[in-house]
């Protein structure tokens, strides 16, 4: 019956169907989640730069929600090639509020050749209250870079308060 309704064009279908992705039940959350296929990471990371903030942060949470390789892809734009990509990355690190389930690869990007993307880690980190945590944004905050020492130091901050 979901897929059905999404068709139809329903007004409000949206928001109802969005509500299924938290039913008990498997079959439900899969035909939402099949429903809502246009809420791709994929196609969240191609537009990404185009949304504002709040819809940024909207989107984010319904791509979380309906699309389960999130946070694989997600590690994966982070440790891209093309720093560019990495400060994207970084963004929607913060858009989704998912710092915890990538803080490996954040504590890693510490040591990025590029001082922006060693600042927006760091800046990221403040999320994870982890002891890892602690000990490598101690240790960027020795960093040779401004932004960084900065980005590090503040979140420290924000972890002891």
């Amino acid at each position: 019956m979901i897929p059905h309704l999404r068709r139809r064009g329903i007004p409000g279908i949206l928001q109802r169907l969005l509500l299924t992705l938290d039913s008990p039940h498997l079959v439900v959350r899969q035909a939402a989640r099949r429903a809502l296929s246009e809420f791709s990471f994929a196609r969240f990371v191609g537009t990404f730069d185009m949304l504002d903030d709040d819809a940024r942060k909207t989107t984010a949470a319904i791509v979380k929600k309906i699309d389960q390789h999130t946070v694989p892809l997600l590690r994966e734009e982070l440790q891209a090639q093309a720093h560019s990509r990495r400060l994207r990355g970084l963004k929607i690190v913060q858009a989704m509020a998912v710092a915890p389930l990538v803080e490996e690869t954040l504590i890693e990007m510490l040591g990025d050749e590029e001082d922006a993307v060693r600042a927006g880690a760091a800046g990221a980190l403040a999320a994870c209250p982890s002891p890892a945590v602690r000990a490598a944004l101690e240790e960027a905050a020795q960093d040779r870079s401004p932004a960084v020492r900065g980005a590090a130091t503040s979140s420290l901050k924000a972890l002891t308060t």
